[in-house]
């Protein structure tokens, strides 16, 4: 609770800021997301196949004095998770869902000759989980079994209720505010509890996000 408190004052103080500067941005985004999990179980890698899902949400966009770097908060609903296990009859996945905050500092080039700007950019991210579940599906049958995931910071829960990691990204940005682009999140988070089972004491398991994304940039009123 704690956590998602200081998540969500955090948030607020962050888009409140950038949104009060003259020349900050107000964009929307989405797109799509392939995701999967790395780390070990039981002394073994994990070696899972990559689950698609798709990403929407909101940023701001603020330049930092008048050189070539901004500064780009979002938050964004994320889906996570991996495919654990697939045959011809079914399909076994975990489909994690996050709100993600990111703080991502851009460099922008000089658009004069290309009609708009290519930028890179890194920062940190924080996310809280919000319903997730695990899937079954049957390819044959065209019908699935899901089950609620327990989300928290103790021995009985599936998944810690909070996840932190870093993002790097790169996109073109036109001069009429539409862009796109290229992003991949890694996870540093251990995303399972504490358990006191001295069998999955090394266990760990973090969360890894490749994006494409799609979105367009509104001019703040002056």
């Amino acid at each position: 609770m704690k956590k998602n408190l200081l998540f969500v004052i955090i948030t607020i103080c962050t888009l409140q800021i950038t949104v009060s500067a003259q020349k900050s941005r107000v964009g929307m985004v989405g797109g799509y997301t392939l995701s999967n999990f790395s780390g070990e179980l039981g002394g073994t890698d994990i070696d899972y196949k990559s689950r698609a899902g798709f990403t929407l949400g909101l940023i701001v966009e603020a330049p930092l004095g008048k050189g070539n770097f901004s500064f780009q908060p979002g938050l964004h609903y994320m889906q996570k998770g991996a495919v654990t296990a697939e045959s011809n009859k079914q399909l076994e996945y975990i489909a994690l869902r996050y709100i993600e905050l990111q703080g991502n500092i851009l460099y922008n080039t000089s658009g004069d000759k290309t009609g708009g700007t290519f930028f890179l950019g890194a920062g940190p991210t924080f996310s809280v989980a919000v319903p997730s579940k695990s899937v079954i599906r049957d390819k044959k049958e065209k019908r699935s079994v899901e089950t609620n995931l327990s989300l928290g910071n103790e021995p009985a829960d599936s998944y810690t209720s909070a996840d932190y990691g870093a993002n790097v990204l790169a996109g073109f940005r036109f001069k009429k505010g539409f862009m796109f682009s290229f992003n991949y999140t890694i996870g540093i988070a251990n995303i399972l509890p504490d358990s006191p089972d001295p069998a999955k004491a090394n266990d760990v398991t973090k969360n890894g996000s490749f994006g494409l994304r799609i979105g367009v940039l509104i001019n703040n009123p002056k």
